[in-house]
């Protein structure tokens, strides 16, 4: 499900939040060689952030809010770094004791992480065959997401990424043109269809790249569809 972010250009630097800080812990989706069935989540990871009170983008289950790691070093990016908290809907605010609620919470967020998380090994596995081809260029690159435990708040699951600043776009795995009014041809997203195609054929046909947006060769929000039947 696409998640709607404004566009903005700013410069990628460390930034000051004015919100909420909150002790979490991070959790890495880990694979092993066979990434599509060893994947396990690893150690966790301590950390701090401060949250905007409001939100700067919002889907259907999940509601994006910038965030400013604090303390705690994590390996995508250092305290200071804008990022991303997206916080899943399926629990309502004040219902710490409804378990059923916060399992969904949970379960939408793990969903996230394996989802995301196993099209960044797919796209790794992907600049490995085109660099093969030299007038390839650029591969796009996934950004990692990790799965985060909010023990102090009553939506206690959420995932966190690195924030994407620039342009934000939505690609057509169609025909590889911008989801906007523009419909501008994209080399990224001529990329993104190429990709598409190359994950449906090597799992013959069983997994399905539904969406693909970021800013430029970044790429985030990723979506994917298991086309096996029976």
């Amino acid at each position: 499900m696409e998640l709607v972010i404004p566009s903005h250009d700013q410069p990628a630097e460390p930034r000051v939040v004015d919100g909420d800080e909150e002790n979490i812990q991070c959790i890495p989706l880990l694979f092993k060689e066979d990434f599509l069935s060893d994947q396990y989540f690893g150690e966790n990871q301590l950390a701090s952030i401060v949250t905007e009170k409001a939100h700067f983008g919002e889907g259907m289950h999940r509601k994006a809010f910038r965030t400013t790691l604090r303390e705690g070093n994590l390996p995508s990016f250092n305290p200071g770094h804008p990022c991303v908290l997206k916080v899943h809907n399926g629990i309502s605010y004040g219902t710490k004791s409804n378990e059923e609620l916060v399992q969904k919470n949970y379960s939408l967020a793990v969903e996230e992480c394996h989802v995301q998380n196993t099209a960044r090994e797919y796209i790794k596995a992907y600049n490995d065959v085109a660099k093969s081809a030299e007038s390839f260029g650029e591969v796009p690159e996934i950004i990692p997401i990790y799965l985060v435990h909010r023990p102090s708040n009553d939506v206690p699951y959420a995932t966190l990424e690195e924030e994407l600043l620039g342009d934000f776009v939505k690609y057509s795995l169609k025909d590889g043109k911008e989801i906007n009014l523009m419909r501008r041809d994209s080399e990224a997203g001529q990329k993104c269809c190429a990709f598409q195609h190359w994950v449906y054929t090597q799992t013959d046909g069983n997994l399905l790249v539904t969406d693909m947006q970021g800013v430029g060769m970044k790429l985030t929000d990723v979506g994917i569809a298991t086309c096996k039947k029976g």
